[in-house]
């Protein structure tokens, strides 16, 4: 058995709802202890600025404390093969960004990732609108140099906080409030701090009120792709799909089943 632990501190920072962390933050602490394709279940709001413990079990991780298990990680064997959505052009994207929900509409104003309230160097600053010209949701971000690990790469765990709460606002309306309980996906390259980067996400289907299914991708802002089987290093692509609960009474998030899942695809590239 190969074991691995140590504790970690969810800074209020990085919330999402105001007492939690951020979901895909959350999930980011965990799969960055997975190697490969990974997929996260959220169990029960993370608790903001007090020890948490991480353990890694052969393969399985795990973050709890004393009372209760928050979030748990393994890997995943699945394979992820959906058609993306075109990248968004300057126009949709000056016009989403007007449609953005200002301070009054927005459900989670104080979200790390997408958040109101916050500002550059607070947030990651992730404001997905809706697009005039077809079914999708499209957002422009350029990572800080504070969020690149010592290799000078974007960190993982933020990479999986920018592909989080886009999703949501891929629905379009009308969209349910709805919180992240689980989280798959892949990464396989690589962005640097200061890339222009832009996200579309867009619904696949609905069948009945409240299962929904969303493709979506992350390009360079000069459009321009590469091959995604390119060995490359200067670039990075993550495939994933994610299942959302609606909020319950503090402290719990209640499971929507196969009526709440929703599959999701994000392709990242570099020129």
């Amino acid at each position: 058995m190969t074991s691995q632990s140590d504790e970690v501190h969810i800074a209020h920072r990085f919330r999402g709802p105001p007492a939690s962390g951020n979901g895909g933050y959350v999930v980011g602490l965990v799969a960055e202890w997975i190697d490969g394709p990974a997929e996260v279940t959220l169990l029960a709001p993370p608790p903001l600025d007090v020890p948490l413990h991480r353990r890694r079990d052969d393969a399985e991780v795990m973050l709890f404390d004393v009372g209760k298990d928050y979030a748990r990680g393994r890997p995943l064997d699945e394979q992820f093969d959906f058609d993306l959505p075109g990248p968004p052009n300057e126009d949709e994207l000056e016009a989403a960004a007007m449609g953005f929900p200002g301070p009054s509409g927005h459900p989670i104003p104080g979200c790390f990732v997408c958040g109101t309230e916050r500002g550059p160097g607070d947030g990651l600053c992730i404001y997905p609108g809706e697009s005039p010209h077809r079914d999708v949701a499209v957002a422009e971000w350029v990572p800080d140099e504070e969020y690149a690990d010592e290799h000078g790469h974007v960190d993982e765990r933020f990479i999986w906080a920018a592909l989080d709460c886009p999703s949501y606002f891929g629905l379009c309306e009308p969209r349910p409030l709805a919180l992240l309980a689980r989280l798959a996906g892949k990464i396989e390259r690589r962005v640097a701090p200061g890339d222009r980067l832009r996200i579309t996400d867009m619904a696949g289907h609905e069948a009945g009120q409240r299962r929904f299914s969303s493709l979506g991708g992350l390009q360079e802002r000069s459009g321009r792709q590469r091959d995604p089987g390119s060995a490359n290093g200067d670039g990075w692509q993550a495939a994933l799909r994610d299942q959302f609960a609606v909020p319950g009474e503090p402290g719990e998030l209640v499971g929507l089943g196969e009526a709440g899942q929703r599959a999701h695809l994000r392709r990242l590239e570099r020129a």
